[in-house]
């Protein structure tokens, strides 16, 4: 079966996703060389759906405001006087210009305009993201490309850089909004490579501009997605960081064994010491998880199970809740899946398999849910009449997280349906009262 939120942009376009990232990293500003709309509509569309837009996002978005005339004479002289205006006004460590469409189809120079402004001494890298290239991956995967480019621009890298001592890796390929838990998401990736002795530079925290500064000192860049590979080979070209693809999020105590056993194997560290602290995690998650065999067989945990997410996520939810939950039949639809730079349209790509009892997606999939009548468990973007904070589903404090939220979807699910055949025989008097 098919169902048109399935086949439609889930997202946003690829400069939304650029805006989203730059928005995230403290210390640089985006600088929107597009019409006022592009950026406004890419802040109300994630406050909409449980992000927010934080600091200098929304209405504070500095923009050229491409009007007609730009379109037909270009608007490089726009956007010159708009970096230096936004110097001025709006104090930041870099700037970042993201051109939209318009200035992408008339061909504005900016390039040309970024060196310019570089050598009037104001710290600004551009980026080409124009809408139309793509899903926000596409937009993610440009920006961090060329920020790692614009790394030289940042004066007090060698002031940030760590004394050398430790080791250090590089977290990318986890995106802003994409993922909408990703703060946490990182935290908690962060939190179990701490535990092997592993510190770790993300950027999308309250440290993130000092861990950017940081990011050529690591001794490795995980990439935790296909989508952060071009701006790890961009790291590893210009300063010599190594970077190793993580194909699945570690979701669940042995998933988080075996990510953890691959990283300290590409770090050459004790296999002994490894061992110990996924043991100890495994046996903390264990004691809280036995809780649920009170409700696995009266409540019918055991769910033909869809997964609509991105398919790095995707499997790792589909293999915890399988393995520990006893999830059947599980399928996966990539959501980040793309072509032309566009989510494929072919019905039978999308297709919810017939038998599925539990779709665990977007609030887009839980309204999917209600109308085949299923149970549903809404964690991915977007999220409706929902913030997100501190949650996460990955890792071990996800996992018990991801359990917990899953088992009560069910026991909903159950009383709702047991509630509407009360109500059924109550209103057909089949016993005559």
């Amino acid at each position: 079966m098919t169902h048109d939120c399935l086949q439609k942009g889930r997202y946003g376009c690829a400069f939304q996703g650029a805006l989203r990232t730059a928005l995230e990293i403290p210390g640089i500003v985006p600088l929107v060389h597009s019409n006022g709309g592009c950026a406004l509509q890419g802040s109300l569309s994630d406050y909409g759906a449980g992000l927010g837009y934080g600091f200098h996002g929304g209405p504070e978005i500095p923009s050229t405001n491409v009007l007609e005339r730009h379109v037909v004479f270009g608007g490089g002289s726009r956007l010159r006087e708009q970096i230096k205006n936004s110097a001025k006004v709006v104090k930041a460590n870099l700037y970042a210009v993201l051109n939209g469409c318009e200035a992408a189809m008339v061909g504005d120079d900016i390039p040309a305009m970024v060196k310019e402004a570089v050598g009037q001494g104001i710290p600004v890298f551009g980026s080409e993201t124009a809408g139309f290239k793509g899903l926000p991956h596409a937009g993610y995967e440009v920006f961090m490309d060329n920020l790692i480019r614009a790394l030289p621009l940042v004066s007090d890298s060698k002031e940030a850089a760590p004394s050398g001592q430790g080791i250090s890796v590089n977290l990318f390929g986890i995106i802003p909004g994409v993922n909408i838990h990703f703060q946490n998401d990182l935290r908690e990736l962060s939190s179990l490579l701490n535990g092997i002795g592993i510190s770790s530079n993300y950027l999308f925290h309250e440290n993130g501009w000092s861990q950017l500064c940081r990011l050529p000192e690591a001794s490795l860049t995980l990439v935790f997605s296909r989508w952060g590979v071009q701006a790890a080979r961009r790291l590893e070209e210009l300063f010599g960081v190594p970077w190793l693809l993580i194909p699945d999020i570690p979701v669940g105590p042995d998933a988080v064994g075996e990510f953890l056993k691959t990283v300290g194997d590409a770090l050459n560290l004790p296999l002994e010491k490894i061992e110990e602290y996924t043991g100890k995690r495994e046996r903390e998650f264990r004691h809280i998880f036995q809780r649920i065999l009170d409700y696995y067989y009266p409540e019918d945990v055991r769910k033909n199970l869809t997964v609509v997410s991105d398919e790095n996520y995707g499997r790792g939810y589909g293999n915890f809740l399988s393995r520990y939950l006893g999830a059947d039949d599980v399928q996966i639809i990539p959501a980040d899946h793309q072509e032309n730079g566009q989510p494929p349209h072919t019905p039978g790509q999308w297709a919810v398999s017939s038998g599925s009892r539990f779709i665990l997606g977007s609030s887009l999939e839980s309204r999917l849910g209600e109308e085949l009548k299923i149970a549903s468990l809404a964690v991915e973007y977007p999220l409706e009449n929902q913030i997100v904070l501190g949650s996460t589903y990955i890792g071990i404090n996800g996992a018990l997280r991801l359990a917990e939220d899953y088992i009560s979807a069910i026991i909903k699910y159950n009383r709702n349906q047991q509630q509407r055949s009360a109500q059924f025989l109550f209103e057909s008097d089949l016993f005559g009262i």
